[in-house]
């Protein structure tokens, strides 16, 4: 994920202060408990982890093992496991050998972990096949890993179903989200307890089949092909062909909507090259900006001592992609590189969420701080917009682009006195349906997973078919095939009639 450009004065003294702990005074943080939660229709034994970092001490790249919680140091000596060769892919090594630093679920006791002090640290959770990594060292000219890469097709962790957490854990505190920035793959939740006795929560609410559904029905045209129907996974729109540059080497041809940002983007640029665009902003003061050919150069006018009369330098007219991702003129530091992030990290954040107006009155001094007001008109990044809509996510926080820390809409978890943290795979939604009898190991049928965020599931030897019933007898739906989809049905109780060659088997079916 891009590195974070915060508008936050205390939070920008933080990090100088934050350096200099880590530089000088970093020392071993209590272990904390970090477990992990599956609340996926996946099994326990289908799941994958890792978790990777950096030490607080040296910087020195690690890997933790997590049937221990020892951190080890990522050294090429464990890249031990085959990975897929794609194309002729050998990988960094050239022996298709990736990093041995997977755990099933069902291997780490207790689904626990005592996390140790890390920074700049990745949790990995893949589905039904563990991610090919590879370790280049821990310190030295080279060092670190190769995580897996959307962009090249022959990446030995193609197909691989997978999501990530990141966080820091220190002696200041801990840090922890999950992502959208690049990408949807799959529900998640992080959810940080603290010494005081609060919990705090970020993540999705409701299933993944649901997160899908929602997401297909509600953006517009353009934004429908960030949808992967084959992959069930949702790609930050310029992640998609439909919105291709041509400047990523697996996505050569130009999209439909390469610009699709770009006439809001033009009105702007032009608009105030006539006349000053003026914002105000709670913790950063106001700020007086107009367009010389393309460089968009502003000047802080009122504000916090040691802002007043400082510039912030946007050097160019961004393009879609440049807006979507926070890339290119809007990352680029052009003289002061404290003051010409912020400016383009406000001016990305605005852009995405069509704020910026070009209809106003010159002079009119315009404040982007209401969340109510975001992604209102188009165009806009609906990618992002969906994930700050009532219901998806808790308290409707994401990272859905690279700067929504602006105005602080990011789902970023801190605080300074952290005492456990849990990851909940498939995210915070409340069971579907639950089985009364679910009967035992020893039986020949079962019924699972239950409870369960999505179908009922049974094996029965020799099936026939399967009937479900009201209770008062009205059958309601028949098939053939070892699961029920109770999406279409109306909260109550039913019952589950199982046909085979050899027996009839029944159980009631609570749908919450």
């Amino acid at each position: 994920m891009k590195k974070l450009i915060t508008l936050n004065l205390s939070y920008l003294f933080f990090i100088l202060t934050l350096v200099f702990l880590l530089a000088f005074h970093a020392k071993g943080q209590t272990p904390m408990p970090f477990q992990f939660e599956n609340n996926s229709t996946y099994a326990d034994d289908e799941l994958y982890v890792a978790i990777v970092g950096k030490d607080l001490t040296q910087g020195a790249h690690v890997w933790v093992d997590l049937k221990t919680g020892n951190h080890l140091p990522m050294d090429p000596v464990y890249n031990t496991v085959s990975g897929p060769v794609i194309n002729g892919n050998l990988g960094p090594g050239q022996n298709g050998k990736y990093a041995d630093c997977f755990f099933k679920l069902s291997e780490i006791p207790n689904k626990e972990v005592m996390l140790k002090g890390i920074q700049g640290c990745r949790v990995f959770i893949s589905v039904k096949e563990q991610l090919y990594l590879y370790f280049f060292g821990s310190t030295g000219a080279v060092q670190g890993y190769a995580s897996p890469s959307h962009s090249n097709p022959t990446d030995p962790s193609t197909g691989i179903l997978y999501e990530i957490i990141e966080l820091t854990y220190n002696e200041i505190g801990f840090w922890g989200n999950t992502s959208r920035v690049d990408s949807y793959n799959y529900a998640m939740g992080l959810e940080l307890n603290t010494t005081k006795g609060n919990t705090l929560k970020t993540g999705e609410l409701i299933t993944h089949q649901e997160v899908i559904d929602r997401f297909v029905d509600s953006v517009p045209v353009e934004f429908k092909g960030c949808y992967d129907s084959h992959t069930g996974q949702i790609f930050q729109p310029t992640k998609t062909k439909d919105f291709s540059d041509g400047s990523i080497g697996t996505m050569p041809d130009l999209g439909p909507y390469r610009d699709y940002m770009q006439p809001y983007i033009d009105q702007v640029w032009s608009k105030f090259s006539n006349e000053d665009l003026l914002f105000t902003h709670p913790e950063i003061g106001t700020w007086k900006g107009r367009v010389s050919g393309e460089r968009f150069t502003f000047t802080c006018i009122a504000g916090p001592a040691g802002f007043i009369g400082k510039q912030g330098i946007i050097d160019g007219k961004p393009n879609t992609q440049e807006a979507f991702e926070g890339k290119g003129v809007l990352d680029r530091p052009v003289g002061e590189a404290r003051f010409d992030l912020m400016m383009q990290a406000q001016i990305c954040a605005a852009l995405s969420r069509h704020v910026i107006e070009v209809n106003t009155a010159p002079g009119t001094v315009q404040n982007w701080s209401d969340p109510s007001k975001y992604y209102l008109q188009s165009p806009c990044n609906h990618y992002a917009k969906f994930w700050h809509q009532e219901g998806i996510r808790h308290n409707k926080m994401a990272y859905g682009f690279a700067y929504d820390d602006v105005n602080e809409q990011s789902s970023t978890l801190h605080s300074p006195e952290p005492s456990s943290v849990k990851l909940v795979f498939g995210g915070f939604a409340q069971p579907i349906v639950t089985a009364i009898n679910e009967f035992f190991e020893s039986s020949a049928v079962a019924v699972f997973p239950n409870p369960t965020y999505g179908p009922v599931y049974f094996n029965m030897d020799g099936l026939v078919r399967w009937n479900l019933f009201t209770l008062s007898g009205e059958l309601i739906k028949a098939g053939n095939r070892a699961h029920v989809d109770f999406q279409f049905l109306t909260p109550g109780a039913y019952i589950l009639q199982m046909i085979s060659r050899k027996s009839t088997t029944t159980t009631t079916l609570i749908k919450h």
